[in-house]
């Protein structure tokens, strides 16, 4: 939620009562912020008796405690729900994964939302998590409060006297990770709602395509008509600096093309002036089919999402190669964990979640039989790399970095910046 253990009434509740209390929150936060439109009615407002918070998960749905609802008033329920569209926006899921530490990431990511939206002046229920509580100023990125958070800090349950875990915290939506009480929560959903489409959650390219509508929205009301907190954020996210899927491809079609060009003569097939020298045996010219190796890292480092959307670009760039065969894909952590070929992305095999050594999985290439002539690398770059190249093969690197710079890589591979 947005930071602060709450007292739950014991008072009889009346579930229709407090569901119209959230549909009047969400017209009145629709009134105010109209460009946050598609956002507020992709995501169902689910009621969860027990829950103890409101919080959202990574399928954009909202869970809500009628027992917490029912002591806000409809101003400050409106910014609640501002608070939790926010952690959808931003993406906080996927950014908060890495950290593996979702008490300290859902703190830093309410003080990244609650300093904006107290600059707004909008209502939010209790004492929210602010950026000067961690000795920080306003206007930094979840990343740098997170930085700043002790690992044990009392504000980790975010209670005012209370180490009430649940009523403090957004869900895996904010975090990245489903904690055994939510869990219970969407397990409970499952059974009540069944195949219910409603309450089916987003994919995570659905979320994409929601989150670029808001940003197109924002932009479309200009400066100085929007908060600057979300004019910043709809400019990053619509304009992004560079075309990584352009760049990438360009770079496999470049390392592909190299490869047809390395011509042999091969005696395997007549030549076409054999006939002008019936003494000699001439060979004949051939250009070669490159073979090509997707090494992929499945360390516990990588997020899902990135790799889902790396892939399904890969798998559209070798189309456009016109190599339309099978390639070899290798899943990798520390050590080579499936090999595979595959036609298409969702063929790929995922295992792994350990360590990472991107050397084994190249390693793993130079062993296949025939030796890949490309070998395409996605990972996010927190690995050792092999001193020397492979012999005989060349490298793409199609780094994953959304934040910040970017790790390096060895100079005898061709890389490329992958960001969302």
């Amino acid at each position: 939620m947005t930071g602060t253990a709450l007292t739950i009434t014991t008072v009889q509740i009346d579930p229709s009562e407090v569901a119209t209390r959230m549909l009047a929150a969400a017209f009145s936060l629709a009134l105010s912020h109209p460009y946050l439109g598609t956002a507020l009615w992709v995501v169902p407002r689910i009621p969860c008796p027990g829950l103890g918070t409101v919080a959202v998960d990574a399928g954009w749905r909202l869970f809500y405690d009628p027992a917490v609802v029912v002591n806000w008033s409809v101003a400050e329920t409106a910014g609640v729900l501002y608070h939790e569209i926010l952690h959808l926006l931003r993406n906080h899921a996927d950014r908060g994964r890495i950290t593996h530490d979702p008490r300290r990431w859902n703190l830093a990511a309410d003080a990244e939302i609650n300093d904006d939206l107290v600059g707004e002046k909008i209502r939010l229920p209790g004492t929210p998590v602010l950026p000067a509580q961690f000795g920080k100023p306003n206007n930094l990125t979840a990343e740098e409060y997170f930085l700043a958070i002790p690992q044990n800090s009392e504000r980790v349950d975010a209670g005012e006297g209370t180490a009430s875990a649940p009523d403090s915290r957004c869900g895996p939506g904010a975090t990245g990770i489903a904690e055994p009480w939510f869990t219970d929560a969407t397990r409970t959903l499952a059974e009540i709602s069944g195949d219910d489409p409603v309450h089916a959650g987003l994919s995570p390219g659905h979320a994409q395509v929601v989150r670029q509508a808001v940003a197109n929205q924002i932009r479309s009301f200009g400066i100085g008509s929007v908060p600057g907190h979300l004019s910043s954020w709809a400019g990053d996210l619509a304009d992004p600096k560079v075309d990584w899927r352009q760049e990438l491809a360009t770079l496999v079609r470049n390392a592909t093309a190299d490869a047809m060009g390395a011509s042999d003569y091969r005696y395997r097939r007549p030549s076409r002036r054999q006939s002008a020298f019936p003494d000699i045996i001439l060979p004949s010219l051939r250009q070669p089919v490159p073979n090509i190796a997707v090494v992929v890292d499945t360390s516990g480092s990588m997020w899902g999402y990135d790799l889902g959307t790396a892939l399904a670009e890969i798998n559209g760039i070798l189309n456009a190669t016109g190599t339309n065969r099978q390639c070899t894909v290798l899943s990798v952590d520390a050590q080579v964990q499936a090999c595979r070929k595959v036609f298409h992305a969702d063929q790929v095999v995922v295992k792994g979640g350990g360590g990472t050594h991107m050397g084994r999985g190249i390693e793993g290439a130079s062993n296949l039989t025939p030796r890949p002539d490309v070998v395409i690398v996605l990972t996010d770059g927190h690995t050792p790399w092999p001193s020397l190249p492979p012999y005989g093969m060349r490298v793409v690197v199609g780094l994953i970095c959304r934040y910040g710079n970017p790790p390096e890589t060895p100079s005898w591979a061709r890389s490329v910046i992958i960001r969302d």
